[in-house]
């Protein structure tokens, strides 16, 4: 269960850099600057990352299911 948390937080870890590596590229590479512009390219970074902290969320709370399990 620990392999899996720390897969799920570097996964996490590199979502986040690479979507603020995205982010910053479309910005520079936009030919103007709109609030549409920016929430369009900010959507689908923002999504990848919050999947992967409710998925990081589940898992927790079933491992300490678990062990509360295991130490009754």
């Amino acid at each position: 269960m620990e392999k899996i948390l720390k897969i799920i937080d570097k996964l996490i870890s590199v979502s986040v850099f690479l979507g603020v590596i995205y982010v910053i590229t479309k910005l520079f590479t936009a030919s103007e600057l709109s609030e549409k512009a920016f929430c369009d390219n900010v959507f689908l970074p923002a999504v990848v990352v919050y999947v992967l902290l409710v998925i990081r969320v589940n898992v927790m709370y079933k491992k300490d299911e678990i062990e509360s399990v295991l130490h009754r």
